[in-house]
């Protein structure tokens, strides 16, 4: 059996990414296969597409070209190893780090990177869940200990495009200034609720914008 798939076969740009047509791999004892329904893009896709970054060593084939892109998503479970347990086919999930790329109608991810995806979110805002959310998730909560009353800034530029955040009511409610770089995420951030918005992007006034509405703390 085969599927659609965006192998790159060239180090560099998009230029370097076709649709080709591939086999539907078949998942170890510890690995489950997905059917896409939605494929969440991350800058270090990018940089590993241009030869800038190496790939996670659990990705097939070490990332050598030709290889599928992406490594975030959301979809439904069609098959699992026989080692794993907690999933079954049909089940909604999200996943990150896929083995072999999630830009394809078919990806196969360690069961240890899968996750049920709740009723509650789309396809769309599950394939956000994985390195966008966790990243500012460890940011926040793990690493900066948001608490109620404390003021916290962060960059918006990927995760404000999933419509839940600006993250408010998980960082116990403290004071959210965020950063984006387009006019469209600046706007989607206000919105949702960020008390300041800034553009990371306007470096003169950036440093002036960040002092002023942290008090002078910078931070």
């Amino acid at each position: 059996m085969s599927m659609k798939a965006a192998v790159v076969s060239e180090r560099g740009g998009p230029e370097g990414m076709k649709i080709t047509k591939i086999a539907i791999p078949t998942p170890s004892d510890t690995q489950v296969l997905v059917k896409v329904h939605a494929y969440g893009p991350n800058p270090i896709d990018v940089l590993i597409r241009a030869g800038h970054f190496p790939p996670p060593p659990f990705v097939t084939g070490g990332g050598s070209v030709p290889y599928t892109d992406g490594m975030d998503g959301a979809g439904t479970v069609e098959s699992v190893g026989s080692k794993v347990k907690h999933l079954k086919k049909g089940e909604r999930v999200f996943w990150l780090f896929s083995a072999t790329g999630t830009c394809a109608e078919y990806a196969l991810i360690d069961a240890k990177f899968v996750f049920h995806l709740s009723p509650k979110l789309s396809y769309t805002q599950g394939a956000a869940l994985g390195i966008p959310f966790l990243t500012a998730l460890r940011v926040i909560d793990i690493k900066a200990h948001a608490k109620k009353g404390t003021t916290e800034c962060s960059s918006t530029e990927l995760v404000a495009r999933w419509d839940c955040w600006p993250y408010k009511s998980l960082s116990c409610e403290s004071e959210c200034h965020r950063s984006a770089g387009t006019a469209e995420v600046l706007e989607l951030v206000r919105k949702c609720g960020a008390d300041h918005v800034v553009n990371h992007r306007d470096a003169e006034r950036l440093g002036r914008q960040i002092l002023a509405i942290t008090k002078g703390a910078g931070r």
